[in-house]
């Protein structure tokens, strides 16, 4: 018996002028890397069509229903059956096309298998021989015919291969058309992402003041939008609101500020009661920090006011919250300032939370603002105001500015721990002048270095920089800030 007694020729698409022997167990032609012939050619699905040469003449053609199956011109149906003779052409998808013709091959030596009489069955390759690209009957022996439950097995697979299909085609369709239901939604409701605060689009704000004045100068603004629900609670040195923000006034936004004592507090850095401070609260379980602390500036012109700002979340009650955490000193006080929305509307708020600072600081203030020393000067009062006239007495362009700072907050700290209000004064008194100085210091430098720049004289702009830079970073001042940052506008 002869292992093959068709073969295929193609006259069009990417394989044409290539031939074909039609394997006895028939061959699967796609684009899939299991088809026996493999096409990219337009049009062409995963398992176009399949071959099954018949015992008695000619070739079953079954379409597997993924695409266009053409014979002799004449469509066929998708799951449909056609026999071929030889000389018939068919065409698959856009292009391809084949032409059946016959294929004499010299039978295998050797005793033949006995094969039963003609069933009117197609045969079916060995399991071996699954897959291979073009058949090779020399090799191939102990064939079978396939009964005609195997062939209505593999017109089954194909059909049920083909619901699967589009059965996942119908619920893609489905979840695109959710995705777009929803965005329509969201674009009718008009729910606002990201959250602006109230009046930033229309330029028509509506906001709220409230002033918290710790004594000695100590004078702060909380400004917050107002909103018909707003609930508002104040007490000595604290204040909390709870209002709303976004353009619909859609998202409740809780701002709340507290001022303590610190136990040691004239004894203690910022950075030492921070961590104290933070310490407790994740020990209390009031607050889970979820970022590293960054420095900042509040009121950001001249010397500015430092704070400490971190991320956490919290509960209050049933209610879930997240915002960001500006921790600063005042003395011997801390004064922690909460900005925070519900953790379910952060996603769409956190550039909210984090642009609008929601206090201001005064100028006054700012002016007069000193850290607890990290070097305490064991020096009496007395010997430490000689040593800072005399500095202050200088040309600034000489005098050692990190000396001036350290014997101000020195000064100040031995002035309010034994409550001397003589010394107290005496010490602002400098503290003003010296950054009097400071501030026409800088104006002239920064003058300096647009001059400079202008001219394109680029060793000049790095020594006023590298000047400014190492004046100003021992000092914890903004205007080192904005030197690393290449601002050199005059306030």
């Amino acid at each position: 018996m002869q292992q093959s007694r068709y073969r295929i020729r193609f006259i069009n698409g990417d394989l044409k002028g290539r031939s074909f022997a039609v394997k006895d167990s028939g061959l699967v032609i796609g684009s899939s890397m299991d088809s026996d012939i493999r096409s990219s050619d337009s049009g062409i699905a995963a398992e176009h069509a399949t071959l099954l040469p018949q015992t008695g003449s000619g070739i079953l053609l079954h379409n597997s229903g993924d695409g266009d199956v053409w014979v002799r011109n004449m469509a066929l149906g998708n799951g449909e059956d056609k026999m071929l003779e030889p000389g018939d052409d068919v065409r698959l998808g856009k292009n391809l096309s084949f032409i059946v013709e016959r294929h004499y091959q010299t039978p295998p030596k050797g005793d033949m298998p006995n094969v039963p009489p003609d069933t009117g069955a197609a045969t079916i390759l060995p399991q071996d021989y699954a897959g291979q690209s073009e058949v090779q009957p020399e090799n191939v022996s102990n064939t079978r015919y396939a009964s005609a439950e195997e062939l209505s097995d593999l017109r089954n697979a194909n059909k049920s291969m083909a619901r699967q299909r589009k059965l996942s085609l119908f619920f893609g369709v489905l979840i695109s058309a959710a995705i777009l239901a929803l965005a329509f939604y969201i674009s009718e409701s008009r729910i606002e992402n990201p959250v602006t605060w109230p009046g930033e689009k229309s330029g028509n704000y509506d906001d709220g003041e409230y002033r918290i004045d710790l004594g000695n100068n100590g004078k702060f603004l909380i400004y917050y939008p107002n909103s018909p629900s707003m609930v508002k609670e104040s007490g000595d040195g604290s204040f909390e609101v709870l209002t709303a923000a976004g353009e619909n006034l859609d998202v409740p936004f809780h701002i709340v500020f507290k001022s303590e004592a610190v136990k040691n507090g004239y004894g203690k850095t910022t950075r030492k009661s921070f961590n104290e401070w933070t310490e407790r609260m994740e020990k209390s379980g009031m607050m889970r920090f979820s970022s590293p602390s960054q420095e900042d500036f509040f009121n950001k012109g001249d010397n500015g006011y430092p704070y400490i700002k971190i991320d956490y979340s919290r509960k209050l009650g049933n209610m879930s919250w997240r915002g960001v955490a500006c921790y600063m000193r005042f003395l011997d006080k801390e004064i922690v300032l909460l900005r925070e929305v519900p953790t379910a509307q952060y996603w769409r708020s956190e550039g909210l939370v984090r642009d609008y600072d929601c206090i201001s600081v005064a100028n006054s203030t700012v002016l007069r603002h000193w850290e607890i020393p990290e070097k305490p000067i064991n020096e009496n009062a007395t010997k430490m105001l000689k040593m800072l006239n005399r500095e202050l007495n200088k040309n600034l362009e000489v005098a050692s500015w990190e000396d001036i700072d350290l014997l101000l907050r020195n000064l100040f700290r031995e002035a309010y721990v034994k409550d001397e209000k003589p010394l107290i004064e005496t010490a602002t008194s400098l503290l003003e002048k010296f950054r009097a100085k400071q501030k026409i210091w800088y104006s002239r430098k920064c003058l300096e270095y647009s001059d400079a720049r202008n001219r394109a004289n680029n060793a000049e702009m790095t020594r006023i920089l590298n000047e400014c830079l190492e004046r100003f970073e021992p000092l914890n001042d903004y205007r080192y800030i904005r030197i690393m940052k290449n601002d050199w506008s005059v306030e």
